[in-house]
């Protein structure tokens, strides 16, 4: 029977822990093995997790320094054991079948990867899905480049094999988009459900909740690094059509929520405007017209944005 070495990194979250750990214990697939790394948590969520490992003895608990939510991932990779390897981060939870149904997925299409949607909650509520398709590597690449598909390493169940050639890059808050897309081209097939078993908290607190404009430089530099990473490579227009569209949808959030608009903002109309000029002669005409749009006015391309939006429901 394969087993799935399910991953989880743990810092200051006792208010989440016990919900996170729960869900993954009432995994209707039982052949796991829950590795916890506890990432130098102050607030007792270490010992959240020594409770959990007491009660159950497929659970491994991990205490180290500090050093951030890659490193976390890379030491637990290293103890591994499962054929299978998923994620869950420490303040979301998950369904009780996800592990078991993604791993069915997976085997039927013969897939290296197997990704399903998930849903929002907290601060946001949305549910984001998928298509059911098998995608060989060249049409996912080109998909998870331009942004269909997303980075997120938590809705996902990988071949181990395919992730301990990596190594998550220490450092970056946003890691995941510079390991991505090595995930991707170590994959020969890929396999998206359109089930939403993956429950995604969007916390004021958290990497990605009431940091995401002051941290986009982050974002934006770990779009760079990956856009230069695949430079020469087939993939490289599809690299920079992601990114301008990222720095798009920058601008409109930045708008929509009243952000100010200083150096940051002028700088992410002057980037868009550059990749826009250098590439767009390989964009669709609809594309071409959004953009000249956008480039000419901001805020008329976000009032448009707005409009169809309600017109089409989406």
């Amino acid at each position: 029977m394969d087993k799935i070495s399910i991953i989880v990194p743990v810092y200051n979250v006792a208010d989440y822990l016990a919900r996170c750990i729960k869900s993954i214990i009432a995994q209707t697939y039982s052949n796991i093995e829950i590795i916890l790394v506890d990432d130098g948590s102050t607030d007792g969520s270490g010992e959240i997790c020594d409770f959990y490992a007491e009660q159950d003895e497929r659970i491994q608990v991990v205490h180290k320094t500090n050093e951030g939510v890659a490193q976390a991932r890379n030491t637990a990779l290293k103890l591994s054991k499962g054929n299978y390897i998923g994620f869950v981060d420490s303040d979301d939870y998950i369904q009780k079948n996800m592990f078991g149904k993604l791993l069915t997925k997976m085997i039927s299409a013969k897939a290296d990867i197997a990704i399903c949607g998930y849903t929002e909650f907290g601060n946001n509520s949305a549910s984001h899905t998928y298509c059911e398709a098998v995608y060989p590597e060249n049409k996912a690449m080109q998909l998870l480049l331009k942004n269909r598909i997303e980075s997120f390493t938590w809705n996902k169940l990988y071949r181990a094999e395919i992730l301990k050639k990596l190594e998550f890059p220490p450092g970056y808050r946003y890691e995941d988009v510079l390991i991505m897309h090595k995930v991707f081209q170590n994959a020969k097939r890929i396999i998206t459900i359109p089930d939403c078993l993956y429950f995604y908290n969007i916390r004021e607190d958290s990497i990605t909740g009431s940091t995401r404009f002051n941290k986009s430089r982050e974002f934006i530099d770990s779009l760079d690094k990956r856009t230069n990473d695949l430079k020469g490579s087939a993939y490289y227009f599809e690299a920079v059509y992601g990114e301008y569209i990222s720095l798009r949808r920058l601008v409109y959030e930045i708008i929509v929520h009243g952000e100010e608009q200083g150096n940051f903002y002028d700088n992410l109309i002057q980037k868009s405007k550059k990749l826009y000029n250098d590439y767009s002669s390989n964009f669709s005409i609809v594309e071409q017209m959004i953009g000249k749009i956008f480039l000419l006015s901001p805020s008329l391309y976000v009032k448009i944005r707005f409009f169809c939006k309600k017109i089409l429901h989406i």
